[in-house]
């Protein structure tokens, strides 16, 4: 009896957030420029992310010729290279977020460049693929996946933000991917 009291306590709450969530997603109307910025700021921390784990272990992406080597010298072999991604499993949404966050460090782009021109497409792409997959997937593995590392890579954590540099979700405000999810952009 006190088991099936909790089961139903605990689908109470979980069905009061779902309808929450979908009537907050709807009373906030986020405007498609601000669903942008919110996956501007996504791309800002992403790409924060790589170029701190690039200056923090330098040597996994420059050789040891290049003393003053800045995030901007590096290529994108390189990049790969020295995040673990396998080349052979990287998914298109993953190399084409990667490939973007690559062009924002090599050409030096500001955060506020970011947060002003960058359409958010990539970020929006990957956020639609864990989604779609995580249900086929483990869901720690998902990101993994997304961006061709094994499931047991030591993706490291060289980073003092509170996201590792694979977790897209915690990159992307909470509330802008509840209303991608509220309008059925994102499954």
């Amino acid at each position: 009896m006190k088991t099936i009291k909790q089961v139903f306590t605990v689908l109470t709450v979980t069905l009061f957030l779902l309808f929450s969530n979908n009537i907050n997603a709807q009373k906030t109307k986020l405007t498609k420029e601000e669903i942008r910025l919110g996956l501007s700021e996504g791309m800002v921390s992403f790409v924060g992310g790589i170029n701190e784990i690039i200056l923090t272990k330098p040597e996994l992406f420059f050789d040891e010729n290049c003393k003053s080597c800045k995030p901007s010298h590096i290529s994108f072999n390189n990049l790969l290279k020295g995040l673990g991604v396998k080349t052979e499993k990287l998914t298109k949404d993953g190399n084409d977020l990667l490939h973007t966050a690559f062009l924002f460090i090599q050409n030096n782009t500001t955060e506020d460049d970011i947060l002003d021109n960058y359409d958010g497409v990539e970020v929006l792409n990957a956020l639609k693929y864990i989604h779609k997959n995580e249900s086929k997937s483990n869901k720690s593995n998902i990101e993994s996946e997304l961006f061709g590392l094994n499931s047991d890579s030591d993706i490291g954590d060289f980073s003092k933000r509170r996201c590792c540099w694979i977790c897209i979700q915690c990159h992307v405000d909470s509330v802008v991917t509840s209303v991608l999810l509220a309008l059925g952009i994102i499954r």
